[in-house]
């Protein structure tokens, strides 16, 4: 992707560097005249690039424009649609549509037959083909999705465990369960709160953790493996829903604070689903702060997360609050006038 995006002649003079083949070659100064992976501004260069070639092309390409806006993810690209013809007309505009200006697409992937079998043969992905197995997956972002069943799963990393462990491991080893809703929040944030431990103990990074820590680390490794044979459906709307409700969820207690949210439909025929969106959790600063003030604090992120999700999907939906504490609730009911600002 980042190759096919040229940089500014001026700006190629930022990007020099120094290259021989044999240590007896005299050295040659080479410009990249292309984004360049690893350097700070490459993401964002080559997604904005995109952005606006979406949006100059948009008179010839009318329904992929907030597609290319909305579904990217740097290079990957997720998104979906309740017609499958709408669909496929929509994925052929973004094959074109990105051809023609050097980004090629390739890797595509579906739970539709029907859309699948509009896409090219060399451009599927390998894995997903119509006779795929029940236990094929694909990546997607960290997740494995899982065409046949529609679902989604957990790739748990495996841990070396002859290894001593530390502070520096702990971190390493939390940030390789890639997690973006939030889906198995519970699970992650007692991570953190064990990191937050070794934080106000002042573990150097390379100290071996006394046996109690190492005990726990260790167990959490174990059950941490159980998240593999979770199954989460990606669908999360029943079919011609007439009624669409987000409640939002909040709690807090010493060690972390958070929420999560959910959606209910209700389809004309009287078939009801409410299932998780997403989840956002934070640790407990090591400040100490009251219960009361921990609850708003997560009252706070619900009313941000669910403005999130409202401004991503764009729903028009009725969104009902949750919390248990009263002194919270008494406390959005006042006058801002009487509240006290805290950090």
């Amino acid at each position: 992707m980042y190759r096919q995006v040229w940089v500014h002649p001026v700006d190629c003079l930022l990007q020099l560097i120094q290259f021989r083949k044999t240590p007896n070659e005299k050295l040659q100064t080479y410009r990249l005249k292309t984004v360049t992976y690893g350097t700070a501004p490459a993401p964002y260069l080559a997604t904005r690039v995109l952005n606006q070639f979406a949006v100059d092309e948009a008179a010839n390409y009318p329904l992929v424009v907030p597609m290319v806006e909305k579904c990217f993810y740097v290079d990957d690209y997720l998104s979906g649609d309740d017609d499958e013809q709408r669909l496929v007309e929509t994925n052929r505009q973004l094959i074109d549509l990105l051809h023609s200006g050097g980004f090629n697409m390739r890797k595509w992937c579906s739970n539709s037959p029907t859309v699948l079998s509009h896409i090219p043969e060399t451009l599927r992905d390998s894995r997903t083909e119509l006779q795929i197995s029940q236990s094929g997956s694909v990546k997607a972002l960290g997740l494995l999705w899982h065409p046949l069943s529609d679902e989604f799963s957990f790739n748990v990393p495996e841990f070396v465990s002859s290894e001593p462990i530390t502070k520096r491991l702990v971190l390493s080893e939390m940030s390789r369960l890639f997690d973006p809703m939030g889906l198995v929040g519970a699970a992650i944030v007692s991570a953190k709160i064990f990191l937050q431990a070794l934080w106000s103990e002042k573990f150097n990074w390379n100290d071996t953790l006394p046996e109690e820590y190492q005990k726990w680390w260790k167990l959490y490794r174990f059950e941490i493996e159980t998240l593999s044979m979770l199954r989460i459906p990606r669908r999360i709307l029943v079919d011609n829903y007439r009624t669409l409700e987000l409640h939002v969820f909040s709690d807090a207690s010493d060690s972390a604070y958070g929420c999560c949210i959910y959606v209910k439909t209700i389809s004309s025929t009287g078939e009801q689903a409410c299932k998780l969106v997403i989840s956002k959790s934070r640790v407990s600063p090591l400040r100490k702060l009251s219960t009361p003030r921990l609850e708003l604090c997560a009252a706070v992120v619900g009313a941000q997360l669910a403005g999130f999700v409202l401004e991503s999907t764009k729903w028009t939906c009725p969104v009902t609050y949750w919390t248990d504490s009263s002194i919270v609730l008494h406390w959005i009911a006042s006058s801002s006038s009487t509240w006290k600002v805290f950090m």
